[in-house]
């Protein structure tokens, strides 16, 4: 942080590490030759291991939301069928860009603050299939409630093998382990700016040899985000379709050479986030508060706290004077919620001189220790 930069608790963009700075600030270099395949070659393990994947995996100079936009794009074939599981403002959105790409869909939804599982897919299937791909979130951001992405695969599978199950793992990958292949996935995408804790710019994708399959069938694909055509110019020319966001590819080399070096390596960086919320989560029942995410299903990466009599928009004011940016709840819950993003960088201590700093704002306004 300098002097006039709060720490960011925020559900992204998050702290960054100084290896992660530094090589932003490298000089840049073609995106076409030598140099940008060697940097994009040593991004890829990394990237795999993020997934939890052996398979095929796709760095995107894009947002996070325009991946989930093509990844309906490039799967469902003309008259196809999506089922969207709906439990916040996220999967929420991936369900209306199925609306807006004209892709007929149903939709399953749940409470704010509740995830979804195998019971919950395999009814869906049995109420309203059949479907060409189901789209799940893994971590809704707008909760912190952490969906059971195998139990959703595990149904899909039972139900039409070829169905294709797709994730959105914007604010888990690389906080969460995600096990892409064990889990059976086809498609799971994300963006860099919230566990990875790295600048927003940059998107990344994993497919498995079903879902490569079944793309190469599906007609008005587009052209920048066509995957297929992507991913055949990664594998013959080690390089992007389209000119990348290099000063991004150069942050993700530094963070996963960062990773790797680390004691504990990837296993650690899991174990961290775990321990953030379990932080948390003790802080809140110390304090009285409720989570939004119901339990069994709290994220690593995001805890929605309910402050119930609290004046979170003055909280949120007092935090920002000590330092810090912290997000309010998401929607209707932006004045009696506030959302904690334990993730990136963050660690237990720098989680507990938050959560010292809420005392303190909250003591300066009358509220019981």
């Amino acid at each position: 942080m300098t002097d006039d930069a709060p720490i960011l608790f925020l559900c992204g963009p998050t702290e960054t590490a100084s290896a992660v700075d530094e090589a932003l600030a490298l000089p840049l270099i073609s995106h076409r030759g030598p140099e940008i395949q060697a940097l994009i070659s040593e991004c890829l393990p990394g990237m795999r291991h993020a997934f939890g994947t052996g398979g095929d995996v796709l760095p995107l100079s894009v947002s996070g939301s325009a991946v989930m936009e093509a990844a309906l794009r490039n799967t469902i074939p003309a008259g196809g069928r999506v089922l969207h599981l709906v439990n916040g403002a996220f999967s929420r959105r991936w369900a209306t860009m199925s609306e807006c790409c004209g892709v007929d869909h149903a939709v399953v939804e749940k409470p704010l603050g509740k995830a979804f599982g195998e019971e919950d897919a395999a009814a869906a299937f049995g109420e309203q299939g059949p479907f060409d791909a189901v789209c799940v979130t893994h971590n809704e951001t707008s909760s912190g409630a952490l969906s059971d992405i195998a139990g959703v695969a595990r149904a899909a599978r039972h139900a039409a093998p070829d169905c294709l199950v797709m994730v959105d793992a914007v604010s888990a990958l690389a906080g969460v382990e995600m096990a892409f292949d064990d889990s059976d996935l086809d498609l799971a995408l994300a963006s860099v700016a919230k566990c990875w804790a790295l600048p927003p710019g940059l998107s990344m994708v994993a497919f498995s040899a079903r879902c490569r399959e079944a793309m190469e069938s599906v007609e008005g694909r587009g052209y920048h985000l066509d995957f297929p055509r992507n991913l055949e110019i990664l594998e013959k020319k080690g390089a992007t379709l389209n000119t990348p966001a290099i000063p991004q590819l150069f942050a993700l080399r530094a963070q996963i050479r960062r990773i790797e070096a680390s004691p504990q390596g990837w296993a650690g960086r899991f174990e961290r986030h775990i321990a953030m919320r379990d932080q948390v989560l003790e802080w809140c029942g110390h304090k009285g508060f409720g989570v939004l995410a119901e339990a069994g299903a709290r994220s690593p990466s995001v805890t929605t706290v309910l402050g119930d009599g609290v004046d979170v928009p003055a909280l949120l004011a007092g935090l920002k004077e000590r330092g810090y940016a912290v997000g309010g709840g998401y929607g209707d819950l932006k004045t009696t919620a506030w959302r904690i993003a334990h993730m990136g960088e963050h660690t237990q201590e720098s989680v507990a001189g938050l959560l010292a700093s809420i005392d303190a704002v909250l003591a300066a306004a009358g509220a019981p220790a």
